[in-house]
Order: C-alpha cells, then sequence, then structure tokens
C-alpha cells in the first residue's frame, strides 16, 4: 500500500472563478491533531506528502502509473467522488465498500438511493464541471446560467446517450445555450473577466479536471478535439 498526504501548493486556488475555489473553508478549523497524524502516517507508514497538485490529482496519476506496469493492477483507494471520474485510462477505485472498473471512457450516470445523481467516467466529469459543480470545493457553473436547469433535468437528457461524441455535442451546445456566447463576471481577485462560452468550459473543467500525468494540459477544448467534436 502506498500513502499519500496532501501538502502545499494547489494551482486551481488561482483559477478566474467568481468566488475562489475552496474559500468556503477559510473559516473552518482544521482537526486539532491533524499534523501530529501526517507526521505519524509519514514517519511510522511510510506516507509522502504531495506538492505542487492536490492529493487526488497525484494519486490518480500514481494508479495510472502502475497499471502500465507488467503484470500489476493499481486500486485507488478514496473517498473522494472526483476519482470516478476518470475516463481516458482504465483504472480500478475503491470508494464507499465498492470496487469501480473504470474501463471505458463514456461512462454513466445514475440516481442514488437519495435521488441525487452519481456516475462514473466522461460522463461524471462533464457533469461536474459544467452543470452541477461542487459546493464542496466551492466552483459553481450555474452562477453563469442564464435560466433555471438542475442536475436532475441534465440526467434526464444525457442518461441514454450512448455514443461519446454525441454526448460531448451534446454537453457543449447545453452549456452554450446556458451561459450564451460571450460571458462577462467579476472574478473573486475583483478583475472583470469577458471569455467566450468555450473558455468558461475551459475554466471549470480545470476545477473539476483530476490530472493523469504531471505534465497533463488537457482543457475541454482540447478534449473536444481529442474526440473530433465538431464545435
Amino acid at each position: 500500500i502506498e500513502l499519500y498526504i496532501g501538502g502545499s501548493g494547489n494551482f486551481r486556488l488561482n483559477l478566474p472563478t467568481p468566488i475562489k475555489y475552496k474559500a468556503n473553508r477559510k473559516d473552518m478549523s482544521k482537526p486539532v491533531h491533524l499534523e501530529a497524524c501526517q507526521e505519524y502516517l509519514m514517519k511510522h507508514m511510510g506516507a509522502i506528502k504531495v506538492k505542487g497538485l492536490e492529493c487526488d490529482d497525484f494519486v490518480n496519476i500514481r494508479t495510472i502509473e502502475v497499471n502500465k506496469m507488467v503484470g500489476v493492477k493499481g486500486i485507488l483507494i478514496t473517498t473522494d467522488k472526483d476519482a470516478l471520474a476518470t475516463f481516458s485510462d482504465e483504472v480500478y477505485v475503491y470508494k464507499a465498500n465498492t470496487l469501480y472498473h473504470l474501463s471505458e471512457p463514456l461512462g454513466g450516470l445514475w440516481l442514488d438511493n437519495s435521488g441525487k445523481v452519481k456516475g462514473k467516467g466522461l460522463k461524471w466529469q462533464i457533469t461536474q464541471a459544467l452543470i452541477s459543480g461542487d459546493q464542496v470545493d466551492n466552483y459553481l457553473p450555474r452562477l453563469h446560467f442564464n435560466k433555471t436547469y438542475g442536475e436532475k433535468s441534465w440526467y434526464k437528457d444525457v442518461k441514454d446517450i450512448d455514443n461519446l461524441q454525441e454526448f460531448l455535442k451534446f454537453a457543449t451546445d447545453k452549456f452554450r445555450s446556458l451561459v450564451g456566447d460571450i460571458v462577462e463576471f467579476k472574478d473573486w481577485t475583483g478583475k472583470e473577466q469577458k471569455m467566450s462560452y468555450l473558455e468558461l468550459a475551459d475554466l471549470y473543467f480545470s476545477a473539476a479536471y483530476m490530472k493523469t500525468s504531471n505534465n497533463d494540459q488537457r482543457t475541454f477544448q482540447s478534449l473536444l478535439k481529442e474526440y473530433s467534436v465538431e464545435y
């Protein structure tokens, strides 16, 4: 077992979103013994503190690296829902007593016992990036929507789409209809921003996307090109 602990450095903190990434946590008290627990894990369990990336990114990268070794399968053990959004590499994720095998890019969506939309693969990635956002991490694309459109409506619209290119085309067109061609807003630093709908999609994709390698530069627009989706 390899153990990793989150450290310093997170490029998402500099994203020009209306509300700063994870700023909703600034007044929260950290557990009193957090640092002591981290020191214990590093000293006695061989845990490694990650810097420059979020721990979530790093364990995803590391799992993919291990999976590419001969005769080895890496399993990402996490409580983070974002881990199920991996779509470009085969990954095993153990979460909430369930082992997920993410073996094909498109993935799918479903409703949990409470009626909330959950998912895996590309469908889950785009759901978080362009529709639902993440209240825990404090990025909310719906702040730019020009009409009410929630994740339940999105779920009904895309749950039965089984073609990857068709799904991405629908997602692109739907996002454009929700935010308009040009979006103007003030970011969390007070700076006025003016973006095309695709640039705005790139912004929120960056907030949601877990990297698959240290030099991963994928954006929403590059994703469309990667899968030959016209827009």
